[in-house]
């Protein structure tokens, strides 16, 4: 009980203090206005076609991984699947910063990857999450409260597939690929695919940053569970605004990471109160 009122505490602090920061960067933006005034535009050749033919193929990869664990594996939510999972995300992350590096003025540096801004883009990745926090809280309480006036009083959000994986699962040698699968792999490939690659496609085509971050952050959206789209789609306008505003591509993946790592922790704690 004293462990639930603390997380509590914590999770209230956490909520005051995004509201607080989010008020601050409207005051100083003029309500947003300003905000991504002076945006660099990451210069590049890509055909219109070439992030979604992208797209496509991590899909294909995605559902020929299910089929071949309905044939050869036992279960779905096995070791050798997400292995596979995990040497095939590798191989795409290889392959977008491939193209990355033939498509982008000044290579994969010009498509955001520069680690001489490593401590800056690990502190603004905390302080842009902790902006958004409080949106995909509400994101989800509101879908919840829908979910019991139009269910019943039984209704429960979705947890992630993987999420259940990693609870549900008594191998440790499973449960460690999953957990770098989703705290590490998944936020790499995700912002290559996804920002790096749509947002910098569609940037450049329509030429407006916020067009680009609302286009891209819904096709993300879309792409991941119903249930959790609201909340979804916050965390992607917090993702793509850090891209833009910072050119790195290494903000929004630390984003990423440091939010499926706190969704990872949340499930793991959650799980073994409940036991």
């Amino acid at each position: 009980m004293k462990n639930e009122v603390l997380f509590e505490i914590l999770g209230a602090a956490v909520l005051l203090a995004g509201l607080a920061v989010f008020g601050f960067w409207l005051a100083r933006t003029h309500l947003a206005v300003n905000s991504l005034k002076y945006a660099p535009i990451r210069r590049n050749d890509m055909p219109l076609h070439l992030p979604f033919m992208f797209m496509f193929c991590w899909l294909f990869f995605s559902a020929l991984t299910s089929k071949i664990a309905q044939k050869f594996f036992d279960q779905a939510e096995s070791l050798g699947i997400y292995s596979i999972r995990l040497a095939v995300s590798t191989t795409l992350i290889i392959a977008g910063l491939i193209l990355a590096h033939y498509y982008f003025v000044r290579g994969i540096k010009g498509f955001g990857i520069r680690f001489r801004t490593l401590p800056e883009d690990l502190y603004y990745a905390f302080l842009n999450l902790l902006c958004a926090w409080p949106f995909i809280v509400i994101g989800l309480v509101v879908v919840e409260f829908a979910g019991k006036m139009i269910v019943g009083p039984d209704f429960q959000l979705e947890k992630h597939q993987s999420l259940e994986t990693i609870i549900g699962s008594h191998s440790l040698v499973l449960k460690i690929v999953m957990v770098v699968l989703i705290t590490i792999i998944t936020p790499i490939f995700e912002e290559i695919l996804f920002r790096g690659l749509i947002q910098s496609m569609i940037r450049s085509a329509i030429g407006g940053p916020w067009i680009s971050i609302f286009i891209t952050s819904a096709i993300f959206t879309i792409l991941h569970q119903p249930q959790h789209w609201m909340a979804l789609f916050a965390i992607a306008v917090c993702l793509g605004y850090s891209y833009e505003k910072s050119g790195s591509l290494i903000r929004p993946i630390f984003i990423h990471a440091i939010f499926n790592t706190i969704n990872t922790i949340t499930a793991l704690y959650v799980s073994l109160n409940a036991g």
